[in-house]
């Protein structure tokens, strides 16, 4: 395979499965969705210097309650490589990781901290390669080499049980050059005109949700319109490889466990808001939403192309 650049995902994720993967926006199952990467002490930022640690998480979403996760990452200095997940020249010292992500823990999805080499161990490197394997409610496979990577990965599962959802992940850290880059964020999101705050706790159940104070929803085939804002200096001028001056046009994705999305994306080349289309109708079953409710959970992940991601998510009660 040839390297792709994608500014629309960022991250490389292929499931350890034969199965059909779902449309982009689903979560019919288990799902990493992205990855966010921050500077441990400096806010926002998402571009760390030689010595600095940075917090890496992956954003995770699942049908129902969250479920637990089994992880492992290797982190590396790569080299010259025309192959999606890379190669690695050499792992970094604190780039071994792994853990398991418990889904009533503080830190619920699969987070860890890594210290980035100086710079006479990146001999000029701009960027830290990632390889990693998620499995949901169970334990990994003993005989990854991550390091360098499944050659069979397509196919092959990182779990030990090949019933269980397992997930490849690729992903690469951009190092600070000549300015910071500050990860975008949400200012605030609206569904159909009114401010939408409410979300939904990780372990709440699918069903019964009609008196837990979220927005009770027809699960029909009205159109919703979903309006998205970023928060002030989500759009940051940069330096391009060309040595123009560029400002970036974050791209906002959104995934729900239930209904369907007019597109997958939506593009910001300027501070206006964008507008989404969201029916909530259930097309795997429409009689299948009880009179008590059923939980729709949704989660919107805003990129730079440059390296900066952050996410959020919201909750509706979706009602027969």
């Amino acid at each position: 395979m040839k390297r792709i650049e994608s500014t629309l995902l960022g991250i490389l994720l292929v499931s350890g499965c034969a199965d059909a993967l779902p449309e982009i926006t689903d979560v019919e199952g288990p799902r990493t969705l992205a990855v966010t990467v921050r500077v441990v002490g400096d806010g926002e930022r998402s571009s760390p210097r030689p010595g600095e640690t940075v917090r890496v998480s992956l954003v995770v979403a699942d049908e129902g309650p969250r479920r637990s996760r089994d992880f492992e990452f290797v982190v590396c200095v790569p080299t010259e490589s025309d192959l999606d997940v890379g190669v690695c020249r050499s792992t970094i010292a604190s780039g071994h990781v792994v853990g398991s992500a418990g889904p009533l823990s503080a830190e619920h999805s699969p987070t860890f901290d890594l210290v980035v080499p100086d710079a006479t161990s990146l001999d000029g490197a701009t960027e830290l390669l990632v390889h990693g394997a998620v499995c949901a409610d169970g334990a990994l496979a003993s005989d990854l080499a991550l390091e360098r990577f499944p050659d069979t990965f397509e196919t092959d599962s990182p779990c030990a049980d090949p019933a269980r959802v397992g997930e490849y992940v690729v992903f690469r850290i951009p190092l600070e050059g000549t300015a910071p880059n500050v990860a975008p964020g949400f200012a605030d999101l609206v569904f159909d005109e009114e401010p939408w705050t409410g979300d939904a706790s990780i372990d709440a159940p699918s069903d019964g949700c009609v008196d837990s104070g979220l927005p009770v929803v027809p699960a029909d085939e009205t159109e919703h319109t979903i309006a998205i804002r970023l928060a002030a200096g989500s759009r940051e001028p940069y330096a391009s490889d060309e040595g123009t001056q560029s400002t970036e046009r974050p791209i906002v994705a959104f995934h729900a466990n239930e209904g369907d999305f007019e597109g997958a994306y939506t593009f910001f080349s300027d501070d206006e808001p964008r507008y989404v289309v969201y029916r909530a109708r259930d097309d795997r079953d429409p009689s299948a939403i009880p009179d008590d409710g059923r939980l729709a959970r949704f989660t919107f992940v805003v990129r730079d192309g440059r390296g900066g991601t952050s996410a959020t998510t919201r909750a509706l009660c979706l009602v027969p």
